[in-house]
């Protein structure tokens, strides 16, 4: 099938896309949203004719039209024109604050990638065509289509759809015989959704132009039935996502591990659920769909060679019908359980040992989706935590890649990326990070020429960052007896011995003869610049060393920016002091309160407030531990003495 595109080689094409993006015109929010309601009222007006075609080429009920293709893109373009004004407005960074610039902005600004190439596959070639297509309109992207020559009724009606309603330099749909060199040219992206095989090419045409890949794979799906599940509904959501669209989704069950004390019932209800469902006789049925062409047919056909079916089994190659299918007494190493199936065919298999049959999938390659059928909350959590797959649901199967509020995609071996929702509008964006510098502050310490203090300084602040950040809590151990909540190995002098409950690791400071520690509840970078310069023992007149635990994020905590310049000249002063005043206690340790607020220590000289206070001296004994005001005539009376 050759468009009138067609004549147009690829990258005149490409060009032409590029030009056009670069006009600026696609970067305007109500031009995307205009074209996503031309989208919309594209696929509304033509239903009927979509529902015809999806019959002629997979034999699609009208039920499955309605809520598995057009549906879902109707609500994924409902959502992009509600939510795009605020998915595009650039955002801060989160917790971004320079310490040493507190008039510094740092911000993302979304922007479009350029042109993007859609590949859909012919199962769904209607939703996930159109799915990836309204995130790329919504980001602001011009797309070149590509959809599936194996539904060519389908396919030259979204051609003529596409033709009708936008330009080739905006939005065209390329077939014919050269679509597959596509691949080959240098777009911004590239959306597959289809084979493993196939994704690969694609992954190793797309890396010579080093162009990004998302890629919506598959895989061989495992639904667990467990013997706490409910037998009742398990069969009834089983034989409903196994069959749906006749087994030929990415996310169907592939197989059915089912624990031997359950499985006869089991199997039992998920026959007559199939009788229920399509009838003595499926081929009539209305309900139950055919196979897409006659090579998935003999591919199928051949799995079933020679076997024994619990139900089914029946074949009519001139109509392109298999009936549903289950397939008893299967091993892991059987023709069944080489690939994904991709059709009405269900292995079943049974175990005993949930540990062992876990064993046998995390050993096999990653899955798009897994299924777990359990009333035990503690098999599913067991299943979730020891298995990886893209996704999936428990006590259900296949619905959860249905919500526009809940990104789907493969990991491993099953693909990678993510859409659906905001998440596609995030696949085909970049989000570009802006730092703005106020004029107010100039970091020269970093700036040439270089000098020994400045490598002091920085060397300091790498080591400022070593400590724990998941807790602020400090404590002292003297002769294996912890000063606190954590025993650790005895302090010896003149030596001292600093650890972060829970981190497990302890920090050695090794300190000279006449030392002053200070393990502070963090603030910023900016009071670890300033204490560590007081440190530079070879640089100052000084006989003393101060330490820093971590640097406080105050990003988080907005409500004290106010107070934070009044802290930093508070912290000028009493840095300053010690400086000129050669303080030099033999150990002197602070350790944070944990329900202490921040605002309380900072005001320590003026209210009598902060943190706990332990002072010990060099041979690793603790002269006193003091709190509040006490805290407060004790470090006075330091600095006062050794001035």
């Amino acid at each position: 099938m050759d468009t009138a595109l067609e004549k147009i080689s690829h990258r005149v094409l490409l060009d032409e896309q590029k030009r056009y993006f670069n006009s600026g015109t696609t970067r305007d929010v109500q031009f995307r949203i205009k074209q996503l309601q031309t989208l919309g009222k594209m696929v509304y007006q033509s239903q009927d004719k979509l529902k015809a075609a999806l019959k002629s080429d997979l034999g699609k009920p009208s039920l499955e039209v309605y809520g598995a293709e057009i549906l879902p893109v109707m609500e994924e373009i409902n959502v992009a024109c509600e939510h795009l004004a605020e998915w595009n407005r650039p955002y801060p960074v989160n917790g971004f604050m320079d310490p040493l610039d507190l008039e510094s902005k740092a911000i993302f600004y979304p922007e479009p990638l350029g042109s993007v190439l859609i590949i859909a596959p012919w199962n769904y070639p209607l939703q996930l065509l159109f799915n990836p297509l309204v995130g790329a309109v919504a980001a602001g992207n011009c797309c070149v289509i590509k959809p599936s020559k194996m539904v060519p009724h389908t396919t030259g009606l979204i051609v003529k759809l596409i033709e009708e309603n936008f330009t080739p330099e905006y939005i065209c749909a390329i077939t014919g015989r050269d679509a597959n060199t596509l691949m080959n040219e240098p777009f911004d992206h590239i959306f597959f959704t289809g084979s493993v095989q196939i994704g690969k090419t694609i992954m190793k045409a797309a890396a010579e132009n080093l162009t990004p890949v998302t890629l919506e794979l598959g895989g061989k799906s495992p639904c667990i039935v467990d013997q706490a599940a409910d037998l009742d509904l398990a069969a009834r959501r089983i034989v409903w996502g196994k069959y749906y669209n006749t087994g030929q989704t990415c996310v169907a069950p592939d197989y059915l591990l089912v624990h031997s004390a359950i499985k006869q019932p089991l199997l039992q209800k998920m026959l007559q659920t199939i009788r229920l469902y399509y009838g003595d006789n499926p081929v009539e049925s209305q309900s139950f769909g055919r196979i897409v062409n006659e090579k998935q047919f003999q591919r199928l056909s051949a799995l079933l060679e020679g076997r024994e079916c619990l139900v089914g089994g029946e074949r009519v190659e001139d109509q392109l019908y298999i009936a549903p299918t289950i397939v008893d007494r299967v091993g892991w190493d059987d023709p069944l359980m080489e690939d994904e199936i991709f059709g009405p065919i269900l292995p079943v298999i049974e175990y005993d040992n949930l540990d062992d049959m876990l064993v046998k999938i995390v050993q096999r390659p990653k899955p798009l989706a897994l299924y777990i059928f359990s009333e035990d909350r503690s098999v599913q959590q067991k299943i979730i935590d020891k298995t990886s797959y893209g996704g999936g649901c428990i006590n259900d199967t296949i619905s959860y890649q249905i919500s526009s509020q809940m990104p789907f995609g493969g990991v491993g071996h099953s693909g990678m990326g993510r859409y659906h929702g905001k998440a596609t509008f995030d696949l085909f964006t970049h989000p570009k990070p802006v730092l703005e510098r106020s004029h107010n502050y100039d970091p020269t310490f970093v700036m040439p020429p270089y000098s020994e203090v400045q490598s002091i300084i920085l060397r300091w602040m790498i080591r400022t960052t070593y400590f724990d950040r998941g807790s602020w809590d400090i404590d002292l151990v003297k002769n294996d007896q912890a000063v606190g909540s954590a025993a650790l190995p005895a302090i010896k002098a003149p030596s001292i011995t600093l650890q972060a409950i829970g981190s497990g690791k302890a920090i050695k400071l090794d300190s000279p003869r006449r030392t002053t520690v200070l393990v502070i509840h963090p603030l910023s970078a900016l009071l670890s610049a300033l204490m560590i310069s007081v440190s530079l023992r070879g640089k100052f007149p000084l006989a003393s060393s101060l330490y820093i635990a971590n640097v406080w994020d105050c990003g988080r905590k907005p409500g004290w920016v106010k107070s934070l310049g009044s802290a930093i000249l508070n912290w000028i002063y009493q840095i300053s002091v010690m400086m000129m005043g050669d303080l030099v206690p033999d150990y002197l340790v602070f350790t944070p309160d944990r329900n202490g607020d921040l605002a309380q220590w900072l005001d320590l000289h003026s209210r009598g407030l902060g943190p706990r206070v332990v002072v010990i001296n060099s041979k690793g004994d603790i002269l006193g531990t003091y709190q509040g005001k006490d805290a407060a005539k004790v470090i006075y009376s330091l600095i006062r003495k050794n001035r």
